[in-house]
């Protein structure tokens, strides 16, 4: 990976700036019928100002940034990143430069603007943790408006070196996952099929436990169930379609969805302490994100029926002998044994390694998705039951569940 360095704009500048913003803007002209005003701005006088940062890789400005201090809040005027330097993290120091002159300046919220018609920017935004709040039609163009507390802690970070990206969840100490986590998951994922400098991805998560799947007592999961999980499976898709190995670091417990996530990458690695749960049954409903799938892939069927109608518990060493999971970390080695094995699919011949996944994975993502429907479909029967409703109470209130077949 290229190193990024990041400084205020100069006024020598000025030219080098409004190079890399045509650049970046340009393609999105045809879709608009007009330039984007980032591209008629005079950037010699936010530069003349102190509001203009730019990212320098081997010398050359690769990327701009344009912060305009409001009453009370700060305001990213402009974010654009050279064509050329695209997939080398430019665009996300960027943003973590504005998390952090908006901390250091006391400013409580960052807010922007983009285009509709430049889609890739509204998911880009999503997934660094702005929020839309509204759209307009101003002086011609059709607006949608970002917020984002800068002080608060992504709940996804991203980092690459050495060919191996480490995309961590950050959510502890349970990681519970819901559909916009999982899109930020997926969606950086995603980016870094298209990275040069990323072979393989680590997904790891802060914390005590790996993922202990969807917060079923609380936001969308209480509001809709049916509408939450329906959203959690669309992003749960786009992640069976990255092109590049990925190794879950699994520690503490992979529970319901968690399991699935952990099932959804190539390599799963773990420790003696480690519990995989398939708990599905033990709340009173189907089993999803795939695992009808990638859990018999795993495992076998049998093995999978086991682990699916018991909810049993499955420890580190028990989930080496059945496949479960690849490699058995020694107590407080999960992440050097995880980025061991990373490494060692990196060291190989990039094109290749992708050749050969795709050839061993076939269809999957078309499985996983015929998969999905088929579960969603008989979890929004069984989530009408007694039982489901009791299942998942008892799991809220940590008792044993007590069915009854209704």
């Amino acid at each position: 990976m290229p190193v990024v360095h990041l400084r205020p704009a100069e006024p020598a500048d000025t030219a080098a700036v409004l190079d890399v913003v045509r650049r970046a803007f340009e393609k999105y002209v045809p879709r608009i019928g007009r330039e984007p005003m980032p591209m008629g701005v005079d950037y010699a006088v936010p530069i003349g100002r102190g509001h203009c940062r730019v990212a320098e890789i081997d010398g050359r400005i690769a990327g701009v940034l344009v912060l305009v201090p409001e009453d009370g809040y700060l305001h990213v005027e402009t974010v654009a990143v050279d064509p050329g330097a695209q997939g080398t993290g430019v665009g996300r120091r960027l943003l973590a430069l504005a998390d952090q002159e908006a901390v250091s300046g006391g400013y409580a919220e960052l807010r922007l603007y983009t285009n509709e018609a430049m889609t890739e920017n509204l998911a880009w935004y999503a997934r660094r943790g702005y929020r839309e709040t509204h759209r307009t039609q101003d002086e011609g163009f059709r607006r949608v408006f970002f917020t984002r507390d800068p002080a608060a802690p992504a709940d996804l970070s991203v980092t690459v070196a050495d060919g191996v990206a480490r995309l961590e969840m950050r959510r502890p100490p349970a990681n519970h996952v819901d559909e916009a986590l999982l899109a930020r998951i997926a969606g950086a994922a995603a980016e870094l099929d298209d990275d040069p400098g990323c072979r393989v991805i680590v997904l790891a998560s802060e914390g005590k436990h790996f993922c202990a799947g969807a917060d079923l007592g609380t936001g969308d999961f209480v509001r809709d169930r049916a509408a939450a999980a329906e959203g959690l499976y669309r992003s749960a898709i786009r992640l069976f379609e990255v092109r590049t190995p990925i190794v879950a670091a699994v520690q503490g417990s992979a529970v319901g969805g968690g399991l699935g996530l952990a099932c959804a990458a190539d390599f799963r690695v773990a420790e003696p302490s480690t519990r995989f749960v398939a708990n599905f049954v033990r709340l009173g409903f189907h089993q999803g994100f795939g695992l009808s799938v990638t859990l018999p892939a795993i495992v076998g069927r049998q093995a999978a029926a086991d682990l699916l109608l018991t909810a049993r518990r499955v420890g580190g060493e028990e989930a080496v002998r059945l496949g479960l999971a690849d490699r058995l970390a020694e107590p407080g080695t999960l992440r050097a044994t995880a980025h061991a094995l990373a490494a060692q699919i990196a060291a190989s011949a990039p094109l290749a390694v992708r050749s050969v996944r795709a050839t061993l994975r076939g269809d999957l993502a078309a499985r996983v998705r015929a998969a999905l429907d088929h579960e969603l479909a008989e979890q929004k029967v069984l989530w009408a039951t007694r039982d489901s409703a009791e299942g998942i109470e008892a799991s809220l209130r940590r008792r044993t569940p007590v069915f009854t077949g209704e």
